[in-house]
């Protein structure tokens, strides 16, 4: 009787199902775009049953501070080293092991031993064995071995998928559009293909990058992931400050972006809009000094409270890849927002759809003073931003992974 009530138990947690996910980016604190979507997609799986382990490159300094949020936020947490993995502690969990800082990233490409080592492949094989994963997910290309290393012990394989934020072999030309030195990971297109080989799904962030990854791997591979996040009721009247604000991390296409913003467009609002302000949000703060009318806010860890203050948000992006992960932010609060075509990438244009669209320096500061000044604009934008906002709440927009989720766990269920 007790071995029957124990097996009942143990089948139970079972059909849960288990994912390990395997990531050199901490998902803690979220103050880079990567890192709130990673934060996201744990939170959202966890609400839905799924119990998540955490394999994390960890040569790199981490904050004690930073550990204990992102133990709590899984059921396992593994920090895999030069000299083995670390199983941390869910009680008073502290950085206590040798801290192996890369001193720069190399311009490596998928696969290459300098991004997937065979000491994290190690580790990520150990973590599988003690886990059993009905799905492992590998967060960026440049991961995808571990899909190979995360073996049950039968020598099964689980569900391998690949989250790829970006299309890696497009970055060259997105960061030579901004004007901005190439920078992290890059791939060729070959390269990119045989990584992405390795993957039974591959994770494409918006449309345009499953267009793109169409190219390298068969389309039925492919499944359209957004960034999903949790949605806040906007403020009933519009705030009476004429507020912008920006979200950057320190990324130096966000940096390029507002400085050619504070010298091409500020002043152009101000002529107009002498009392506007402008308040930055985000590591990018460290790289940039303000000029007049400009507040260097910081790192903001509840953006709710800057952002229900501003009329809109500015995205000035020269360039870039992926889903402008700060644009969903402000859809989520009800603000809408001023970009480029670079920024708006992924997003319903227009303002009936809360994303203004501008192609140079006049149009971006006269965008800005409409949503400043015309309440009628603002009103019709706001409208716009709630509704396409909708598309990505979690629910909405990592729907597609809980049906490739929920068919996997079917297929094993005992018949």
């Amino acid at each position: 009787m007790r071995h029957d009530l124990a097996a009942a138990i143990r089948g139970l947690i079972r059909r849960q199902g288990r994912l390990l996910l395997v990531s050199d980016t901490p998902f803690r604190p979220t103050d880079a775009g990567n890192r709130a979507r990673i934060a996201g997609m744990i939170e959202h799986l966890r609400a839905r049953g799924w119990r998540v382990s955490v394999v994390l490159r960890a040569d790199r300094d981490l904050y004690d501070a930073d550990l204990r949020a992102m133990r709590r936020a899984v059921e396992r947490l593994t920090l895999a080293l030069p000299d083995g993995g670390w199983v941390v502690p869910r009680w008073r969990p502290t950085v206590r092991f040798a801290r192996h800082r890369r001193q720069s990233p190399p311009p490596a490409r998928s696969g290459d031993e300098e991004w997937c080592p065979e000491w994290l492949l190690r580790t990520v094989a150990t973590e599988a064995a003690r886990w059993r994963p009905d799905a492992t997910l590998a967060e960026y290309v440049y991961l995808a071995p571990v899909l190979d290393a995360a073996l049950l012990p039968d020598g099964t394989r689980p569900l391998g998928l690949i989250d790829t934020h970006d299309v890696m072999s497009q970055r060259h030309a997105a960061y030579r559009q901004a004007g901005v030195p190439l920078q992290w990971f890059h791939a060729s297109a070959e390269d990119e293909r045989r990584a992405l080989a390795r993957a039974d799904h591959v994770l494409a962030i918006h449309d345009g990058d499953a267009a793109a990854l169409a190219r390298l791997v068969t389309r039925e591979k492919i499944v359209v992931v957004p960034h999903g996040r949790s949605l806040v009721a906007p403020p009933p009247a519009p705030c009476s400050d004429l507020r912008l604000v920006a979200i950057a991390s320190r990324n130096d296409l966000n940096v390029a972006g507002l400085r050619w913003f504070f010298n091409e467009v500020w002043p152009r609002i101000l002529r107009v809009v002498p009392a506007a302000e402008l308040v930055v949000c985000g590591t990018a703060c460290a790289k940039l000094t303000a000029p007049a009318g400009v507040v260097l806010r910081g790192y903001v860890a509840d953006l709710a409270s800057e952002l229900r203050r501003a009329r809109a948000t500015i995205c000035p992006l020269g360039g870039g890849t992926g889903l402008k992960i700060k644009i969903v932010d402000s859809l989520a609060h009800g603000v809408p927002v001023v970009t480029t075509l670079a920024g708006a990438t992924g997003f319903a244009t227009g303002e009936q759809h809360g994303i203004v669209v501008a192609s140079n320096a006049g149009e971006f500061a006269a965008a800005a003073v409409r949503l400043l000044c015309d309440a009628d604009a603002l009103a019709a934008a706001t409208r716009g931003a709630v509704t396409q906002a909708a598309s990505f709440s979690s629910s909405a927009a990592f729907a597609p992974l809980d049906t490739l989720l929920a068919a996997r766990l079917a297929r094993l269920a005992p018949r």
